[in-house]
């Protein structure tokens, strides 16, 4: 494995904000990451783990290690799947659906590799990477030793989990059980059963999340983005109550821990689509999502991109506090935080 310097990690994330890394390497197996674990104590530098860069901003250069994950392995079966941290996550759901293996359909296109899964405990339609987990392995960055996690070890939590919140470890492979439930309670996948008279069926339900995604969310390649940028605020059963009573007709969910808002209606609502900050907007087709498109040719302001950014990121949530008097948290993982 080599260890290479200043390397520009400007394509490395689906934002491309601009970030040179004082060392990268490409693990491509455990014994690999043990390796840069080594490295890195060696030198006395902290280490950045890399995915599919999907749900990462980098803010600044990085002194220390990116260290990118590329371990790969995908073992589907009918009573349990086995990924490497650097397979492709959608494509994994797709190959899922067409061994007629179902449970990971309501989770097909969300963006980045399978180690992000339970670190970020993605989500959507009704669906989330805990009720389909067994277990994770990780190596322990600061000793180079690897790790087995239960789902109680993992420390869920909404988009969130232990690996979320410290950088001492680096997902090298996870273990998921398929589901013959069918999750139908989103709108949007009911209409496009309805509309192309489809059975639900783990295949159609894989169909519908897909073209309801497709039309909703910009594409990352074309309009550099890092998907959802807000999570969707959980308030106590009082204040959702409340909340539906002054804004009848809002979505509003009942949470295991309280009442789930759209953070995107918030936005919406608050007329920030289209809000603008230097290289960075709100985008007009989805209010979830912040795309740079400093690219089309417009005036720039002042400051760097990541001053840009964080502008606009206090504008949407001091607005949003203002209007509804709900605090909005960012999604993805800013380095440095």
């Amino acid at each position: 494995m080599q260890f290479l310097q200043n390397i520009s990690l400007d394509a490395s994330t689906s934002l491309k904000m601009p970030a040179t890394a004082a060392w990268y390497c490409e693990a491509s197996s455990v014994e690999d990451v043990q390796e840069a674990a080594v490295f890195a104590r060696d030198k006395d530098i902290d280490v950045l783990v890399l995915g599919g860069g999907s749900n990462l901003v980098l803010g600044s250069d990085v002194p220390g290690l990116v260290l990118a994950n590329r371990v790969a392995g995908c073992e589907i079966n009918t009573d349990q799947s086995v990924l490497g941290a650097g397979e492709n996550w959608h494509d994994f759901v797709s190959k899922a659906v067409r061994k007629e293996i179902g449970g990971f359909e309501n989770l097909a296109l969300i963006p980045g590799n399978a180690g992000a899964a339970p670190m970020q405990n993605i989500g959507a339609y009704g669906v989330e990477l805990r009720d389909r987990f067994i277990s994770l392995q990780a190596v322990n960055l600061s000793n180079g030793e690897l790790v087995t996690f239960d789902p109680d070890a993992c420390q869920f939590g909404y988009r969130d989990s232990l690996f979320k919140q410290s950088r001492d470890w680096c997902i090298t492979s996870i273990t998921l059980h398929p589901s013959n439930e069918l999750r139908l309670e989103y709108p949007g996948i009911r209409s496009y059963l309805d509309q192309h008279q489809l059975e639900p069926s783990h295949e159609n339900i894989f169909r519908a999340v897909c073209d309801v995604r497709k039309s909703k969310l910009p594409d990352s390649a074309s309009h550099p983005n890092a998907g959802s940028f807000f999570k969707n605020p959980i308030v106590s059963l009082h204040r959702g109550e409340e909340f539906s009573r002054r804004h009848p007709g809002a979505p509003a969910y009942i949470d295991s821990q309280g009442v789930k808002l759209s953070a995107a209606w918030l936005i919406d609502q608050a007329g920030l689509k289209g809000l603008r900050e230097g290289e960075f907007s709100v985008s007009d087709q989805h209010a979830l999502v912040i795309v740079r498109d400093g690219a089309r040719g417009m005036a720039k302001q002042q400051g760097s991109s990541f001053e840009q950014l964080n502008r606009l990121i206090q504008r949407i949530k001091d607005k949003v506090l203002e209007l509804f008097g709900v605090e909005l948290e960012v999604e993805p993982t800013i380095y440095p935080d």
